[in-house]
């Protein structure tokens, strides 16, 4: 969900939405996340689980960051958030880290750029598929903003599943396979 705080323009993932489907980050992850090496936690994230689809997304999301910075904020509403201004994932240190929050930002500082030129066509095939399924998915949290669509769909386990279920316009792809062809062109997934 942005914000806009005197003009700094943040992506919030609210407690709420964090995914109880991932675990915890583990103590590697935390380490190297307060120490600042964002693309280190990320790629420890990968190494940690035992999910494909998470140790590619993890993957692919360290590969995409640029110099992406992490600070740690406190009596925050979020769990987490990216601050585009600034290019860094911000952890709420009330919150326990969770593997979903952290992928979650990251897929955010991943894809802000190409997500902010409406003329990409990745972002045209992106904001299409977001408008299809306006009012047609469950997920509310997602479905708030094309930049939070993207970053649930790539890092969300469950919404992931929901969009699986979904084929927009009733056509033979799924709502997933269509995002999956979208990234595919993005970040060059197999």
């Amino acid at each position: 969900q942005a914000v806009n705080e005197n003009k700094v323009k943040r992506e919030y993932l609210i407690k709420d939405a964090v995914s109880a489907s991932m675990t915890l980050a583990s103590d590697e992850v935390n380490t190297l996340a307060l120490d600042g090496r964002t693309k280190e936690a990320i790629n420890q994230v990968a190494l940690d689980t035992p999910n494909l689809r998470v140790r590619t997304t993890a993957r692919k999301i360290a590969n995409a960051l640029g110099n992406t910075k992490i600070t740690f904020v406190e009596g925050r509403v979020a769990a987490a958030a990216y601050n585009r201004n600034t290019d860094t994932i911000e952890l709420n240190l009330d919150v326990p880290l969770n593997i979903h929050a952290l992928l979650h930002e990251g897929a955010h500082a991943a894809t802000i750029q190409v997500l902010s030129n409406p003329s990409n066509p990745v972002t045209k095939k992106l904001t299409k598929l977001y408008n299809n399924l306006q009012g047609n998915v469950p997920n509310g949290y997602a479905m708030k903003s094309l930049q939070d669509f993207v970053a649930e769909a790539f890092t969300n386990v469950n919404f992931q599943s929901q969009l699986a279920a979904f084929k927009p316009s009733g056509g033979k792809l799924t709502a997933w396979d269509r995002f999956w062809r979208a990234l595919t062109d993005f970040l060059g997934f197999p």
